[in-house]
């Protein structure tokens, strides 16, 4: 049987923004977000053994196909866990410093097509939206459980959705009558929501179905953390390469890149600044990058990916 694995974005990009070609058998590279694998397959064949990569998912159903993938590298270690843990996966296996990392902030092909989760508004599927299928909160508790007000903001803060209230509302109507327990139906309420003029370029559903993935996954929670602790991993030289999908996680990123660069990031008014004196990171894209023309064609989903990459310069 064939397997369709998911389409790493800026695969070319990340493999020359890692350095790769001065790697030795000390080096230590880590995808906290190996999906697929997809970007760990194009290190390791470039390494070619050489070194050791750490790949880390918190899906399941993800490392056992990354497996399948990468059988044929002996230098890989994998990890089912949350990226949030970074510090203590690397303490586990006696790592204090490595040389490059990635996050791939998005949702896999896999996940949207074939996983049967609900992160597609394409299918009628349960609403669950859980990356983690061994986590406890779905999006069908948060549809059918949460008061108006707490809806209606998660999906106007995560899914910069200005529509929230009106699909709060009929959400709440829905669900008196009957519990909400697909996507198709919650499709249907968010179409009747909003007047068909207002209809975006994309699927009117896309920031609903996104505000509802964050939340069920607690997607932002503690990502400045998480890449301050993954850039004071870093030797040296090493480098940090983040792609985000949307603007919420673009702008954690940026600004968090800007204070290890140490930049003030202050609001225009803090009498103060309370920013980071040193200098830990050297930022080496200037202008976030965007997928070319050409892999946007090749693999649409790419077509929202922003790329930052920094390179590790202090303490």
């Amino acid at each position: 049987m064939t397997i369709n694995y998911h389409i790493p974005i800026f695969r070319e990009e990340i493999l020359a923004f890692l350095n790769l070609e001065n790697s030795n058998d000390k080096k230590i590279y880590v995808d906290a977000t190996m999906g697929d694998g997809g970007h760990t397959y194009g290190i390791a064949s470039y390494l070619k053994n050489k070194g050791r990569i750490i790949t880390i998912d918190k899906d399941s159903e993800a490392v056992k196909r990354a497996k399948l993938r990468l059988k044929n590298f002996s230098n890989i270690i994998y990890v089912h866990d949350n990226y949030e843990n970074l510090e203590n996966i690397l303490k586990s296996h006696n790592i204090s410093k490595i040389d490059g990392i990635i996050f791939d902030l998005g949702v896999s092909s896999f996940q949207l097509d074939s996983s049967g989760r609900g992160f597609s508004f394409s299918n009628c599927e349960p609403l669950d939206m859980r990356m983690n299928p061994e986590a406890y909160i779905t999006a069908r508790d948060l549809i059918n459980t949460l008061p108006e007000d707490e809806l209606s903001r998660i999906i106007r803060e995560f899914g910069e959705e200005k529509w929230s209230g009106k699909i709060a509302r009929e959400i709440i109507k829905e669900r008196i009558k009957n519990p909400i327990n697909d996507t198709a139906l919650l499709v249907e309420i968010i179409k009747r929501s909003i007047p068909r003029k207002f209809y975006p370029k994309h699927h009117v559903a896309t920031k609903t179905f996104q505000a509802l993935r964050i939340a069920v996954n607690q997607e932002l929670v503690d990502l400045e953390n998480v890449l301050i602790k993954a850039c004071s991993f870093l030797n040296i030289g090493g480098r940090i390469c983040v792609i985000s999908f949307h603007s919420l996680e673009d702008r954690i990123v940026k600004k968090t890149f800007r204070w290890l660069q140490g930049e003030c990031i202050c609001p225009p008014r803090m009498p103060v600044c309370g920013c980071n004196p040193n200098k830990a990171l050297k930022i080496l894209t200037s202008k976030v990058l965007i997928p070319s023309e050409k892999e946007i064609d090749e693999n649409p989903r790419s077509r929202s990916a922003r790329l930052r990459v920094g390179e590790k310069i202090g303490d």
